[in-house]
């Protein structure tokens, strides 16, 4: 099981449970427990974020305020300067380009604007693909994720932080690092989500503790307006 430490909030992983040399790090809000979500706030707004009616965009405010508090501290406590970072949404299952649109996306076009930082929706293309349940084994991810067939184009930047909403093995994220690299082989390449996907049968003692009571209220105020 991937070892996260906390870093300024977050949850930093140096390596995930599918290691890949092209991806620098990633970083997560905090755990989504898978099966036991009913047993845990944050679990349940991570969900939100994903499964919510579209009517209903409390959870996607609240997400978004989130969002940018703690990019904001990712950023400014790892003294990266705003102008060579650049935010790329994951494409979802069902996305070949960022022309469908989709959560991230619009949650990465709002943190541009806001943290002063360039989003490139438009940089990935892949093919459309089966959707990584979290019933599929390690290898069946695999072979999903190579089928997908993830390429880039040129980045004018020097680090990438690639959103997403989830983070599960890390098979993704380390797919379309791959695809960044093989076009811009000087770009450092980042995750960055929502949670960490965990079964805490199987990871013992996590808790999401480590979220500032700060952040907590963020959520709150935003879920409220």
């Amino acid at each position: 099981m991937a070892v996260a430490r906390h870093h300024h909030g977050w949850l930093r992983y140096n390596e995930l449970d599918a290691p890949c040399r092209d991806l620098s790090g990633a970083f997560a809000l905090g755990y989504r427990f898978i099966g036991e979500v009913g047993n845990d706030v944050w679990s349940n707004r991570f969900n939100g974020v994903k499964f919510a009616s579209d009517g209903d965009t409390r959870y996607f405010n609240a997400a978004v305020a989130l969002m940018r508090v703690a990019l904001d501290a990712l950023f400014r406590e790892s003294k990266l300067r705003r102008r060579h970072v650049m935010l790329v949404p994951a494409l979802g299952s069902s996305q070949t380009s960022g022309r469908q649109g989709n959560t991230m996306q619009r949650i990465a076009t709002i943190m541009g604007k806001s943290l002063n930082v360039s989003v490139d929706t438009m940089v990935l293309t892949k093919k459309v693909h089966e959707p990584l349940h979290i019933g599929h084994s390690s290898s069946a991810r695999r072979e999903i994720v190579k089928y997908a067939g993830y390429r880039a184009e040129k980045i004018v930047s020097r680090y990438v932080f690639i959103l997403d909403d989830y983070i599960t093995t890390g098979t993704t994220l380390g797919a379309i690092a791959t695809a960044i690299r093989n076009k811009n082989p000087n770009v450092l390449v980042y995750g960055v989500a929502l949670a960490k996907n965990e079964r805490r049968s199987f990871s013992g003692d996590l808790t999401n503790d480590h979220i500032s009571k700060q952040w907590n209220r963020v959520w709150q105020e935003a879920f409220r307006r």
